[in-house]
């Protein structure tokens, strides 16, 4: 009954693939059915040694961020200290 239609001249038209589509396909690709979740990746949590471990080296890595800002804002007043306020130019 489609086909009868379709050929009538009512409903979608057929449409050819692009040429550039049909060429930047593979061959050998396979989808994944609809309603299948993917093959979850083996992830093993971390154990207690490598999670404390883990939670030190964002500690000092969080220490040494906050000290070099420190060093940088005082720079940056020390440079400031110095400077006159600029002045808007006169209309």
């Amino acid at each position: 009954m489609k086909a009868a239609m379709v050929g009538a001249g009512y409903g979608p038209k057929a449409v050819e693939t692009p040429d550039f589509v049909e060429t930047s396909r593979r061959r050998d690709s396979t989808y994944m059915p609809i309603g299948q979740d993917a093959a979850k990746p083996a992830i093993r949590a971390r154990n207690s040694t490598a999670q404390k471990s883990l939670e030190a080296d964002l500690e000092a890595a969080r220490t040494r961020n906050e000290a070099r800002g420190k060093i940088a804002e005082g720079a940056g007043k020390g440079i400031a200290k110095g400077l006159k306020p600029a002045v808007p130019p006169a209309e």
